[in-house]
Order: structure tokens, then sequence, then C-alpha cells
């Protein structure tokens, strides 16, 4: 099977990029600080996560483009700060196992087909394989706590790990791949996604996303979770 070819790894890579300043940095600063921000905001998710979950460990999706050796040294960088911020968050309470989820196959073979949409701040969860999550969550039964880093892909919902004990927390989800508004909702009432955390416009500061606020969000600022206004 073929690898990605280099433009759509770096086209991917600029997206989540392009996303990333955007959602969390309104003029970039340097770009140390950008590296801050995204710490910080993942400290804040694992803090906020560390007293809802037992268990010792925990999985994160990263982004499996990382992984091209000599390249995408500030994707690195930003994932690398992320990592830390959940570390740093979750202390000496977790243990934190990094994961890459697959990619879909027709997207390494034909990298031109890939297809997302363009204001999605996770364009990874279009390209991962449905599948992907259950396959490492079987490497690791007794991790039930995962945080994604790179979304949750599309199809999520008719996978084993949705069904089951499992709970979530996200970087900067679209859920619109959860399919409405009030799907969203529920996957947050019912404990499947316990948090997210996005950027608060209106402060510059990281926000965090559970059944407290969840549907007050939806209906004054659904475009923090990918959502269209009104629909």
């Amino acid at each position: 099977m073929n690898k990605a070819k280099p433009w759509l790894v770096g086209a991917l890579l600029a997206v989540a990029c392009w996303v990333f300043w955007s959602s969390f940095l309104q003029s970039p600063p340097e770009l140390s600080r950008a590296y801050e921000v995204r710490r910080l905001a993942l400290e804040q998710l694992a803090t906020h996560l560390l007293p809802t979950v037992e268990g010792k460990r925990v999985l994160v999706l990263s982004n499996p483009f990382t992984q091209e050796r000599g390249k995408n040294g500030n994707a690195r960088r930003f994932e690398e700060a992320a990592i830390a911020g959940l570390r740093q968050g979750f202390g000496d309470e977790k243990d934190v196992l990094i994961v890459f989820p697959s990619i879909k196959p027709e997207y390494r073979e034909h990298p031109e087909r890939a297809v997302f949409p363009p204001d999605s701040k996770t364009p990874l969860s279009f390209l991962m394989e449905p599948s992907a999550v259950d396959q490492l969550v079987s490497e690791y039964p007794d991790c039930t706590l995962i945080v994604s880093l790179v979304g949750l892909p599309v199809g999520i919902e008719n996978q084993t790990v949705w069904k089951g004990a499992h709970r979530f927390g996200l970087l900067l989800p679209d859920l619109r791949i959860l399919g409405s508004k009030r799907k969203a909702a529920s996957a947050f009432q019912d404990g499947k996604l316990l948090a997210a955390v996005v950027n608060d416009p209106q402060t510059d500061e990281p926000l965090i996303v559970d059944s407290s606020n969840i549907e007050q969000i939806l209906a004054d600022r659904p475009k923090l979770l990918g959502f269209k206004q009104g629909r």
C-alpha cells in the first residue's frame, strides 16, 4: 500500500495548523505562544476529566501524519504540546498512552480523493477508518477513557466502542459527524462525551464543553462544535 503523497500530508497538516491558529489565536503571536496555548487547553481538559473516570491509563488518539520522519516539525510540536498538557493535567493519577488511528486505504492509495468540509476543525475525522478506534481499544482493553486530538471518525456511532463503557474527551471537535445537534447533545447528556475543549472567541481562552453547558452552546454558539447557526 502506498503512503500518502507529500502534498496531501502537507495539506492536512496545514489545515490542522490553520484551524488551531484561527481557533485559539485571533492575531497569531510568536509560535512559542501558540504551543503554550495548546498545552494549556489540554491541561484544562485533563483536569476536568480527571475526577470523572476510573482506571489508571488513558488512551490518546494522535495525528498519524506527524509520524512522517523528517517532516511536519511544527505539527509534531503542537502534538507534543497537547500531550504535555494532558500529562500535566492528569498528573500522577493517569498514565497517558499515545496511539495513532489508521487512515482509510483509499486515501493512502489515492490521496487526491480526500474530501472533507473546509471549515472542519478535525479534518482527520473524515479520513480515519471508522473501525480505527475499535481496533486500538481492543489492544488496550483497560483504557475506558479516550482523549482524541484528531476528532472522531465518521461512523463512530456504529462501532463497538461507542456502544460500550468507553468515554471520550475531545479537542476542537466537529460534531457534525454525529448527524445532528440533538445527537451531539445526547452524547454529552448520556456521558459518552465527557468533555470537549474549544476556543471561546469572546475571551480567546479555552472553553470546556460538558453536559452542564452543551444545550446552551448548541443554541447560542453552535459553530464552536461545527454546526451552522439555526440548524
